[in-house]
Formats: structure tokens, sequence, C-alpha cells
């Protein structure tokens, strides 16, 4: 009596052109997935939504002020600084302006 035993396995077909197991793979994000998901995704954007999670809701405020920002600073004339000029080495660093200790 032998404790290995042997065991067949049945012939396999090969798998038909359309089967994901065919070496071909198909993407999961088509248009219509994308296209259905937009209102759940927008649905859990809204702020009464994030309330419940208050990280999220940092995160979602954060955005919304850094994106209103970007998009209003040219037209507000960008910010205010000035041109980088090197700091001088002879003279100690409190004497110039803007140079300071590092």
């Amino acid at each position: 009596m032998s404790l290995l035993t042997s065991s067949t396995t049945p012939p396999t077909s090969p798998a038909p052109a359309g089967s994901p197991t065919s070496g071909s793979r198909r993407s999961a994000l088509t248009g219509r997935a994308l296209l259905e998901a937009l209102p759940v995704a927008l649905r859990k954007l809204d702020p009464r939504v994030m309330w419940r999670n208050p990280v999220m809701l940092v995160v979602e405020v954060g955005a919304v002020l850094t994106t209103l920002l970007t998009i209003a600073e040219p037209f507000l004339g960008g910010p205010r600084t000035r041109a980088a000029r090197p700091c001088p080495v002879s003279s100690p660093a409190s004497s110039a302006p803007g140079c300071g200790s590092r």
C-alpha cells in the first residue's frame, strides 16, 4: 500500500478568445463604470457627510481653499515677493535686509 497516491488531472481545453483567462486583460475602469460611480463619489463629498469624519472634513476644506487660492492668485496680482538677492559675504548678517542668521 502506498502512502502517496497519484492523481490525474483531466485534460483542459484552451480558453475562449474573449475570456479573461485567455491572456488578454480587460480594464475594470470603463467609461460606463466611471459614469455610474460619479454621482456616488460626488455625494460623498457633501460636507454633511464629511462632518462624521473630521479628518476628511479638514482635508476637504483645505483642498477647496487651496484650489480657490490657486485659481484666484493670478487675478489678484500674485504673491508680493521681492526678487532674491544674495547676501553680501563681507557684511554681518544682521546689517543686510532679508539676510538672517542661518
